[in-house]
Protein backbone atom coordinates (compact mmCIF):
# COMPACT_ATOMS: atom_id res chain seq x y z
CA UNK A 1 0.00 0.00 0.00
CA UNK A 2 3.00 2.40 0.95
CA UNK A 3 4.46 1.62 -2.02
CA UNK A 4 1.66 2.23 -3.89
CA UNK A 5 0.83 5.75 -2.26
CA UNK A 6 4.75 6.89 -3.12
CA UNK A 7 4.51 5.80 -6.68
CA UNK A 8 1.58 8.36 -7.07
CA UNK A 9 3.14 10.78 -5.16
CA UNK A 10 6.44 10.21 -7.53
CA UNK A 11 4.39 10.56 -11.03
CA UNK A 12 2.22 13.44 -9.98
CA UNK A 13 5.90 15.13 -8.72
CA UNK A 14 6.96 14.20 -12.26
CA UNK A 15 3.69 15.83 -14.12
CA UNK A 16 4.08 19.03 -11.84
CA UNK A 17 8.17 19.43 -13.17
CA UNK A 18 6.92 18.69 -16.51
CA UNK A 19 4.26 21.28 -16.38
CA UNK A 20 6.07 23.72 -14.86
CA UNK A 21 9.43 23.12 -16.74
CA UNK A 22 7.69 23.13 -20.09
CA UNK A 23 8.68 26.06 -21.73
CA UNK A 24 6.34 28.74 -22.58
CA UNK A 25 3.38 27.43 -20.82
CA UNK A 26 2.82 29.79 -18.46
CA UNK A 27 -0.32 29.65 -16.28
CA UNK A 28 -1.75 32.94 -17.66
CA UNK A 29 -1.92 31.21 -20.86
CA UNK A 30 -3.89 27.97 -20.17
CA UNK A 31 -5.61 28.00 -23.56
CA UNK A 32 -2.55 27.69 -25.62
CA UNK A 33 -0.60 25.08 -23.90
CA UNK A 34 -1.29 22.79 -27.17
CA UNK A 35 0.46 25.93 -29.14
CA UNK A 36 3.77 25.28 -27.87
CA UNK A 37 3.74 21.97 -29.50
CA UNK A 38 1.87 22.74 -33.06
CA UNK A 39 4.33 25.96 -33.55
CA UNK A 40 8.02 24.92 -31.93
CA UNK A 41 9.54 23.36 -34.88
CA UNK A 42 7.80 25.47 -37.63
CA UNK A 43 9.78 28.66 -39.00
CA UNK A 44 7.27 31.94 -39.14
CA UNK A 45 7.11 31.42 -43.20
CA UNK A 46 5.44 27.78 -42.29
CA UNK A 47 3.18 28.94 -39.67
CA UNK A 48 2.11 32.21 -42.23
CA UNK A 49 1.47 29.77 -44.96
CA UNK A 50 -0.94 27.39 -42.61
CA UNK A 51 -3.97 29.02 -42.11
CA UNK A 52 -4.68 26.98 -39.14
CA UNK A 53 -1.71 27.67 -37.25
CA UNK A 54 -1.24 31.35 -38.45
CA UNK A 55 -4.67 31.95 -37.04
CA UNK A 56 -3.30 29.87 -33.85
CA UNK A 57 -0.43 31.67 -33.80
CA UNK A 58 -2.17 35.07 -34.25
CA UNK A 59 -4.44 34.54 -31.72
CA UNK A 60 -1.85 33.78 -29.08
CA UNK A 61 0.12 36.66 -29.95
CA UNK A 62 -2.85 38.53 -29.02
CA UNK A 63 -3.10 37.62 -25.92
CA UNK A 64 0.56 38.30 -25.53
CA UNK A 65 0.21 41.93 -26.49
CA UNK A 66 -2.70 42.43 -24.54
CA UNK A 67 -0.50 41.91 -21.19
CA UNK A 68 2.48 43.36 -22.92
CA UNK A 69 2.18 45.38 -25.46
CA UNK A 70 -0.20 48.12 -25.77
CA UNK A 71 0.45 50.05 -23.13
CA UNK A 72 2.98 51.41 -25.22
CA UNK A 73 1.77 50.62 -29.01
CA UNK A 74 -1.60 51.30 -28.10
CA UNK A 75 -4.50 48.60 -28.14
CA UNK A 76 -4.80 48.03 -32.04
CA UNK A 77 -1.26 49.11 -32.50
CA UNK A 78 -2.13 52.52 -33.39
CA UNK A 79 1.14 54.06 -31.45
CA UNK A 80 1.31 57.61 -29.56
CA UNK A 81 2.78 60.43 -31.64
CA UNK A 82 5.26 61.60 -28.53
CA UNK A 83 6.15 57.99 -27.41
CA UNK A 84 5.91 54.73 -29.52
CA UNK A 85 5.91 53.86 -33.16
CA UNK A 86 2.85 52.78 -34.25
CA UNK A 87 2.43 49.22 -36.12
CA UNK A 88 -0.60 49.17 -37.83
CA UNK A 89 0.35 51.76 -40.63
CA UNK A 90 2.88 49.08 -43.04
CA UNK A 91 6.13 51.15 -42.59
CA UNK A 92 8.86 49.86 -40.00
CA UNK A 93 11.81 51.27 -38.56
CA UNK A 94 14.11 47.92 -38.46
CA UNK A 95 11.99 46.04 -41.29
CA UNK A 96 8.50 44.22 -41.58
CA UNK A 97 9.50 40.89 -42.56
CA UNK A 98 8.50 38.28 -39.83
CA UNK A 99 11.93 37.39 -39.31
CA UNK A 100 12.14 41.65 -39.03
CA UNK A 101 9.93 41.83 -36.16
CA UNK A 102 10.76 38.49 -34.34
CA UNK A 103 14.34 39.66 -33.91
CA UNK A 104 13.18 43.29 -33.08
CA UNK A 105 10.97 41.47 -30.07
CA UNK A 106 13.28 39.01 -28.74
CA UNK A 107 16.41 41.42 -28.74
CA UNK A 108 14.43 44.94 -28.44
CA UNK A 109 15.59 48.84 -29.31
CA UNK A 110 18.50 50.16 -27.35
CA UNK A 111 18.38 47.35 -24.42
CA UNK A 112 21.14 47.22 -22.24
CA UNK A 113 22.21 44.13 -20.85
CA UNK A 114 21.56 45.60 -17.35
CA UNK A 115 20.40 48.54 -16.02
CA UNK A 116 21.80 51.90 -16.44
CA UNK A 117 21.79 55.12 -14.39
CA UNK A 118 22.76 57.61 -17.13
CA UNK A 119 22.98 60.28 -14.82
CA UNK A 120 26.48 58.86 -13.52
CA UNK A 121 28.21 57.14 -16.31
CA UNK A 122 27.25 57.20 -20.50
CA UNK A 123 29.27 54.00 -20.76
CA UNK A 124 26.66 51.11 -21.54
CA UNK A 125 26.81 47.65 -22.56
CA UNK A 126 24.18 46.74 -25.23
CA UNK A 127 22.17 43.66 -25.04
CA UNK A 128 23.60 41.24 -27.43
CA UNK A 129 22.00 41.66 -30.91
CA UNK A 130 19.85 44.16 -29.55
CA UNK A 131 18.96 46.73 -32.06
CA UNK A 132 20.68 49.85 -32.20
CA UNK A 133 20.42 53.63 -33.17
CA UNK A 134 21.06 56.64 -31.99
CA UNK A 135 19.61 59.82 -33.36
CA UNK A 136 21.76 63.13 -31.50
CA UNK A 137 20.24 66.18 -30.22
CA UNK A 138 20.80 69.11 -32.44
CA UNK A 139 19.91 71.56 -30.21
CA UNK A 140 23.71 71.64 -29.10
CA UNK A 141 24.83 72.35 -32.72
CA UNK A 142 21.90 74.19 -34.38
CA UNK A 143 20.32 77.50 -33.34
CA UNK A 144 16.70 77.23 -32.98
CA UNK A 145 15.92 79.13 -36.22
CA UNK A 146 18.35 76.43 -38.10
CA UNK A 147 16.04 73.79 -36.34
CA UNK A 148 13.24 75.63 -37.85
CA UNK A 149 14.51 75.60 -41.32
CA UNK A 150 15.13 72.12 -41.18
CA UNK A 151 11.24 71.14 -40.32
CA UNK A 152 10.91 73.07 -42.78
CA UNK A 153 12.67 71.41 -45.33
CA UNK A 154 11.53 67.74 -43.95
CA UNK A 155 7.68 69.05 -44.38
CA UNK A 156 8.58 69.83 -47.66
CA UNK A 157 9.70 66.36 -48.57
CA UNK A 158 6.81 64.86 -47.25
CA UNK A 159 4.71 66.90 -48.79
CA UNK A 160 6.78 66.66 -52.38
CA UNK A 161 6.81 70.78 -51.97
CA UNK A 162 9.90 72.70 -52.88
CA UNK A 163 12.15 73.91 -50.63
CA UNK A 164 13.82 76.82 -49.18
CA UNK A 165 17.72 76.20 -50.32
CA UNK A 166 19.19 76.94 -46.34
CA UNK A 167 16.75 74.12 -44.71
CA UNK A 168 17.88 72.16 -47.67
CA UNK A 169 21.55 72.87 -47.06
CA UNK A 170 21.54 71.85 -43.57
CA UNK A 171 19.40 68.74 -43.80
CA UNK A 172 22.04 67.75 -46.10
CA UNK A 173 25.16 68.49 -43.52
CA UNK A 174 23.53 67.59 -40.79
CA UNK A 175 20.85 64.69 -41.74
CA UNK A 176 21.57 63.15 -45.09
CA UNK A 177 24.10 60.49 -43.58
CA UNK A 178 21.57 59.08 -42.00
CA UNK A 179 18.19 59.78 -43.76
CA UNK A 180 19.38 60.00 -46.95
CA UNK A 181 19.56 62.85 -49.50
CA UNK A 182 15.78 62.63 -50.04
CA UNK A 183 14.05 61.16 -47.05
CA UNK A 184 14.28 57.64 -47.35
CA UNK A 185 15.16 56.67 -44.50
CA UNK A 186 17.49 53.46 -44.11
CA UNK A 187 16.10 50.23 -42.77
CA UNK A 188 18.71 48.22 -42.27
CA UNK A 189 20.40 51.18 -39.76
CA UNK A 190 17.08 51.90 -37.87
CA UNK A 191 16.65 55.04 -40.03
CA UNK A 192 12.91 56.27 -40.18
CA UNK A 193 11.64 57.16 -43.61
CA UNK A 194 10.59 60.58 -43.33
CA UNK A 195 9.35 60.90 -47.15
CA UNK A 196 6.63 58.63 -45.92
CA UNK A 197 3.11 59.82 -44.83
CA UNK A 198 3.92 57.70 -41.35
CA UNK A 199 6.66 59.80 -39.65
CA UNK A 200 5.94 62.88 -40.44
CA UNK A 201 2.34 62.66 -40.46
CA UNK A 202 -0.53 65.37 -39.18
CA UNK A 203 -0.55 63.54 -35.60
CA UNK A 204 3.85 63.95 -35.15
CA UNK A 205 4.35 67.56 -37.56
CA UNK A 206 3.77 69.48 -34.90
CA UNK A 207 6.69 68.18 -32.37
CA UNK A 208 9.37 67.97 -35.43
CA UNK A 209 11.50 70.23 -34.22
CA UNK A 210 11.34 69.15 -30.64
CA UNK A 211 12.25 65.90 -32.37
CA UNK A 212 14.92 67.77 -34.31
CA UNK A 213 16.05 69.47 -30.47
CA UNK A 214 16.48 66.66 -28.62
CA UNK A 215 17.35 63.50 -30.58
CA UNK A 216 14.39 61.49 -31.65
CA UNK A 217 10.95 60.55 -31.78
CA UNK A 218 10.53 58.46 -28.62
CA UNK A 219 11.97 60.58 -26.12
CA UNK A 220 10.20 63.86 -26.93
CA UNK A 221 7.91 62.53 -24.23
CA UNK A 222 10.01 63.20 -21.54
CA UNK A 223 11.46 65.78 -19.18
CA UNK A 224 14.57 66.12 -21.83
CA UNK A 225 15.81 69.34 -19.62
CA UNK A 226 17.06 66.90 -17.17
CA UNK A 227 18.98 64.59 -19.39
CA UNK A 228 22.36 64.83 -21.34
CA UNK A 229 23.28 67.30 -23.78
CA UNK A 230 24.82 64.74 -26.38
CA UNK A 231 22.16 62.51 -26.82
CA UNK A 232 18.32 61.32 -25.77
CA UNK A 233 18.06 57.86 -25.86
CA UNK A 234 18.61 56.93 -22.50
CA UNK A 235 14.63 56.37 -21.97
CA UNK A 236 14.02 55.73 -25.74
CA UNK A 237 13.84 51.34 -24.93
CA UNK A 238 12.05 48.35 -25.93
CA UNK A 239 12.43 45.45 -23.40
CA UNK A 240 14.27 42.42 -25.00
CA UNK A 241 11.06 40.46 -24.53
CA UNK A 242 13.60 36.90 -25.19
CA UNK A 243 14.41 37.50 -21.82
CA UNK A 244 10.90 36.53 -20.54
CA UNK A 245 9.22 35.14 -23.53
CA UNK A 246 10.28 31.56 -25.31
CA UNK A 247 10.50 31.41 -29.38
CA UNK A 248 6.95 30.41 -29.94
CA UNK A 249 5.20 33.41 -27.59
CA UNK A 250 7.72 35.72 -29.70
CA UNK A 251 6.85 33.99 -32.92
CA UNK A 252 3.33 34.25 -32.33
CA UNK A 253 3.72 37.79 -31.19
CA UNK A 254 5.58 38.93 -34.29
CA UNK A 255 2.72 37.27 -36.82
CA UNK A 256 -0.21 38.83 -34.92
CA UNK A 257 1.96 42.57 -34.70
CA UNK A 258 2.37 41.92 -38.91
CA UNK A 259 -1.19 41.38 -39.09
CA UNK A 260 -2.07 44.61 -36.93
CA UNK A 261 -0.99 46.63 -40.23
CA UNK A 262 -3.83 46.78 -42.96
CA UNK A 263 -1.26 47.21 -45.83
CA UNK A 264 1.69 44.85 -44.96
CA UNK A 265 3.83 46.87 -47.60
CA UNK A 266 6.10 49.37 -46.61
CA UNK A 267 4.23 52.53 -48.40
Amino acid sequence: MFAKVARTALCTLILLAAFVMLPGCYLRYPGYWSAEFKLRSRSLEEISHVPALDSLARSYGREIFADECWHCHGKSGEGEPKWCPALNTGEWIWGGSLEDLFHTIKYGVRNFSEPHDFRRSWSVIPFPLTRWAVMPRFDQTLSPEQIVRVGSFVRAIREGKESEPEGARLFGEHCSSCHGSHGEGAVQAGVPRLAGPVWVSPRHRDHLEEYISVGGYITTSRDFSVQSPTFGYELSTMPAWGRIYDDVQIKSLAIFVKSLSSDQRPR
